[in-house]
């Protein structure tokens, strides 16, 4: 066994404190991103299948041209957000078994920080069309506008002050 701990010649523990090689760290980062991946794939798959029904229903008629053009916008960005969302595990399939985990890891993590943007679109989007369907134009932008404020805090604000209040406390787990 060598100095790092292991017994593979030439690699070294990336983390001392879980005792892991890199690979190691690599596959718990991979799983670690596919259950993040899972649990918003969900959520996309829903938002674009009402979505796409949405056409089907007798109202659908009703919308303005401007209601028209945001329905469209949010259905291809529902659409994009999917397709990102779907692009990490597409592209383990193509790389699988074929050692580049370092590169599938750097490609899947812009890929799913890109499905977030277009997710957070979606669900902007969606909501002005609904909201702007029951109430005034003007009270649909304020109300969007406060949800957008809100979602830039939770998924933008508060991750990047716990980073950085991370590195001043240590941590209760």
């Amino acid at each position: 066994m060598s100095e790092t701990g292991t017994d593979r010649p030439g690699d070294q523990r990336a983390n001392a404190t879980r005792d892991e090689t890199t690979a190691e760290r690599m596959d718990r980062h991979w799983n670690e991103m596919l259950q993040e991946l899972r649990v918003t794939q969900t959520g996309v798959q829903i938002l674009f299948a009402f979505l796409l029904v949405l056409p089907f229903q007798q109202r659908f008629a009703d919308l303005n041209p401007t209601s028209r053009t945001i329905y469209v916008v949010v259905v291809c960005l529902a659409a994009l957000s999917t397709a990102l969302t779907m692009a990490p595990v597409i592209t383990h399939r193509f790389l699988y078994a074929k050692h580049k985990k370092d590169v599938l890891m750097t490609v899947s993590h812009r890929l799913t920080q890109a499905s977030f943007v277009a997710l957070g679109l979606t669900l902007t989007g969606a909501l002005l069309l609904v909201v702007d369907m029951v109430l005034d134009h003007g009270t649909a932008l304020l109300i969007v506008g406060a949800i957008v404020a809100v979602i830039l805090v939770l998924w933008v604000i508060l991750p990047l002050m716990l980073l950085r209040r991370r590195g001043r406390q240590p941590s209760n787990y």
